[in-house]
């Protein structure tokens, strides 16, 4: 009956949403943003954290799209990280802006 007992408190928990996490991550920029180099400085994108409530740190979820900033040549570039936690919940989708330029203003 004990058994019995622990399926149903775990079903009726489950269907009230509490067996399963339904809070997003959050990824979080320890770094500027937007981010200025000079050209010719080699680019070495900075790493964000991605944290979940239930999951913690699962910052080596993050995935990284967007585009491939070349430090030789001058403009913006748009990098984008994705986190997911282990019930689906995706964190809020993080845009990192890299302005590559001849000079940096004084």
């Amino acid at each position: 009956m004990i058994g019995y007992a622990l399926v149903v408190a775990y079903l009726v928990l489950g269907s009230l949403g509490f067996a399963h996490g339904t809070q997003p991550p959050v990824i979080a920029f320890p770094f500027d943003n937007p981010m200025t180099i000079l050209v010719s400085t080699p680019f070495n994108s900075p790493t964000p954290t991605c944290t979940d409530p239930e999951d913690g740190d699962i910052s080596s979820q993050i995935q990284i799209g967007g585009q491939f900033v070349n430090g030789s040549v001058e403009g913006t570039y748009t990098i984008s990280y994705d986190c997911s936690d282990s019930d689906g919940n995706a964190a809020a989708q993080m845009t990192l802006i890299v302005h590559v330029v001849a000079s940096l203003a004084d």
